[in-house]
């Protein structure tokens, strides 16, 4: 039983440990003052959605406030309106949110991204 315990805390310890890495490292990307771009745009009709991407020194990050044309900003979840993706340059260079910036800001942009983040 001791032996369980102490792997179970071991296990937990770790996951804890990185869980506080990838929050520090989220907030240092939402943090970084140094932006090579931000962009803004509304999705393609029919939706209304507000997209932002921001591409910095440290990563790159992707929202988007769903808005409910009848109504505004949508409200549908407990996590409100917006949903935000915050991922670091090796992972955008891995192809993370590639798909999401090439819909709604186009391919162009992707590229002008895909560039400022492989020199990184």
């Amino acid at each position: 039983v001791c032996l369980c315990v102490c792997v179970f805390l071991l296990v937990f310890l770790k996951k804890q440990q990185k869980m506080v890495k990838d929050a520090t490292e989220k907030r240092a990307i939402l943090n970084c003052k140094e932006e090579f771009f931000n962009e803004k745009a509304t999705a393609k009709a029919p939706s209304k959605n507000f997209h932002n991407v921001v591409v910095n020194a440290k990563g790159v990050v992707f929202r988007t406030w769903k808005i409910d044309p009848p109504h505004g900003i949508h409200h549908a979840d407990l996590g409100g309106s917006t949903l935000e993706t915050v991922v670091n340059m090796k992972e955008f260079n891995e192809g993370e949110l590639h798909e999401q910036i090439e819909q709604v800001f186009g391919r162009a942009l992707l590229d002008k991204a895909i560039e400022y983040a492989k020199d990184k």
